[in-house]
């Protein structure tokens, strides 16, 4: 669901969608699958881990504080 709502903004920029990059925030590490089938689509995510914003996409690295 969060994947169609994406696109649904995404669409809703009109002109501006080569500038557009989206991602998904998740509670919890979503399973291989949905984390292989996000970085095919190129939808970044976050999830948290022990209370902390991580990611496993680079170019999202700077919004999560991490090294």
């Amino acid at each position: 669901m969060a994947v169609g709502q994406l696109y649904q903004y995404w669409f809703g920029l009109g002109n501006n969608v080569e500038e557009a990059h989206i991602a998904v925030l998740v509670p919890d590490k979503p399973s291989d699958d949905v984390v292989r089938f996000l970085r095919e689509m190129d939808i970044g995510l976050f999830w948290f881990q022990s209370g902390q914003l991580v990611t496993n996409d680079d170019w999202l690295e700077h919004l999560t504080g991490e090294s």
